[in-house]
Order: structure tokens, then sequence, then C-alpha cells
């Protein structure tokens, strides 16, 4: 049977947001994974990156576990700042899709368990569906 799918799993962006400078922080993550934006914004210090192994083709799994130790290596002024930080979260992008079968994200408890010694908080954003969204034919 062949069902046409559209991609269910955007990405998955590390968002953080301090009163203090997180331009360390991107530098330290500009060679471990996609700095999307670093700046002032609406008064707070933000910073959001991707991990470079990308979500279009991995799962939430492999995007958060490539996160987790990139996070994990920062060096201990880093740490500091990151944990100083007034929002750390891991937010996962789905589109919307409504012909296709339910979408399952799994993330372990022991990712989970990381997360929550880091503080990281966890928002999953639905994107709306686009008519021009590529879309992939899964035939089963």
């Amino acid at each position: 049977m062949n069902v046409v799918e559209q991609k269910a799993f955007l990405n998955l962006d590390l968002e953080l947001r301090s009163r203090e400078d997180l331009t360390p922080l991107a530098t330290y993550f500009e060679s471990r994974a996609i700095v999307l934006f670093n700046g002032f914004s609406n008064d707070i210090f933000q910073l959001t990156v991707e991990p470079l192994i990308g979500g279009l083709n991995e799962s939430p799994q492999a995007c958060t576990e490539e996160l987790l130790q990139t996070i994990s290596k920062l060096p201990v002024a880093h740490m500091k700042l990151f944990r100083d930080c007034d929002t750390r979260m891991f937010d996962y992008g789905f589109e919307r899709c409504t012909q296709a079968p339910p979408v399952v994200a799994d993330i372990l408890a022991t990712q989970l368990s990381k997360m929550s010694l880091l503080g990281i908080d966890l928002r999953v954003t639905i994107y709306p569906q686009h008519a021009d969204s590529p879309e992939r034919e899964i035939v089963s």
C-alpha cells in the first residue's frame, strides 16, 4: 500500500534566555551546533541552536542525544553561564500531519533525567501543515 506522508519531526532547538550576554556560549556552539540566533531581544539575551546532525532526517531521540552530549562537554565557565540562564529549553518542532499515522517521538528516561539535571525544560511546537511542504512516499 502506498501512503503519502508529510514529514512530521522538523527539528530540535535549544533555546536559552539570560540577563547575561550569551556570546561565549554562542562561540562555543559555533563549531558544535548550528547557531540560529544570538542577540539581545525583548530586554533579554537570547541564544538558539540546533544540533549539527539536523532534524530533517534524524529522530528526536538522536537530536536530543547530540545536544545533551554537546552541553555535557561545556567548559566550567560556560557551564556556569548555561546554568545561570533564566530559560533552558529543548523545543521539539513537528509539522501537523493530517494524512499520516500518529507521530511518535520517544525521548528516553535517561535523556529526560539528563535534561532534568541540567534544568532543561521540554516544549513541543506543532507547526501548521503547508501545501508546499516537501512530501515523501512511504511504501509498505
